[in-house]
């Protein structure tokens, strides 16, 4: 599968500090692949992010998204493929209504109303908030907040959606939903997503996972292998996913586990097991 997004020896340091906050950075996202950037508060990953869609100008390196070298003179041409949803969504509204925001980014792009109309409703009824389309934002809760946020992304038709902690305002039944979500709409619109966070459980759902420290790239792999180091996601400032948690107390305790990687999902079916044999 071919790289939609290619990163080669990129560094970044803003101006008014003088370590990097990315520095050295080499990597490529698959078409199609569901990737977490992870890392602790202040690790450079957010940058990276805004690095991605040419908000801010490197010191070093290239990025090419699609074959297209990130800069000055095509950046509006690379953004029109990227979609980017914020951790608060609020920054994002613009519209009186929800319908409104949605449909602002069509119009900057002089869509024809008759289109434009269609794909709104279109993009509501995914995110099951066709019912809230004369609703003010400001009104809805944090999750319905993020499900316009999406809505008004996807009806521009990305090739590439961008997390940047997108689900952490929200309380564990709302990220579910939006995780869920989030899966719904990569299958029906073929998304490359790149995940920007620190939520463990959340990296668990990708297809890779890219581990970053101060800026530099320490380990990427998929999820079974990056999510079972849980002495080294410790020392990086990151929790443990609650499956790998279980399996260190049983350990503890002397008890065998089993070696591979086990979500919350799979632990609670071996423990299942693992107490009706002994019954």
């Amino acid at each position: 599968m071919t790289a939609i997004i290619r990163a080669t020896n990129i560094s970044y340091h803003y101006p008014d500090e003088t370590n990097d906050v990315i520095h050295n950075l080499s990597f490529e996202i698959k078409r199609g692949d569901w990737v977490a950037i992870v890392g602790h508060n202040g690790s450079g990953k957010s940058t990276l992010a805004r690095a991605i869609d040419g908000l801010l100008e490197l010191d070093q390196g290239e990025i090419f998204v699609n074959d297209q070298l990130v800069a000055q003179e095509n950046i509006w041409e690379i953004r029109k493929q990227i979609g980017f949803v914020f951790q608060n969504p609020d920054n994002q509204f613009v519209g009186a209504t929800v319908a409104d925001d949605v449909a602002f980014g069509l119009e900057n792009r002089h869509m024809p109303r008759n289109e434009m109309i269609e794909k709104v409703n279109e993009a509501l009824e995914m995110v099951e908030m066709s019912q809230f389309a004369e609703r003010e934002p400001a009104a809805l809760s944090g999750g319905q907040k993020q499900r316009v946020a999406l809505a008004g992304v996807v009806a521009m038709r990305p090739d590439i959606l961008i997390l940047d902690e997108a689900t952490s305002m929200l309380d564990p039944e709302g990220r579910e939903s939006i995780l869920k979500l989030l899966q719904q709409l990569r299958q029906r619109y073929h998304l490359t997503v790149i995940s920007i966070t620190h939520d463990i459980d959340e990296a668990a759902m990708a297809d890779e996972i890219l581990l970053i420290d101060d800026g530099r790239l320490v380990a990427k792999g998929v999820p079974n292998e990056i999510l079972m180091q849980g002495d080294r996601l410790i020392e990086l400032g990151l929790d443990v996913p609650y499956g790998e948690k279980i399996k260190r107390a049983l350990v503890k305790e002397d008890l065998q586990t089993p070696t591979e990687y086990m979500d919350s999902n799979r632990m609670v079916d071996w423990l299942w097991q693992k107490l009706n044999l002994t019954k």
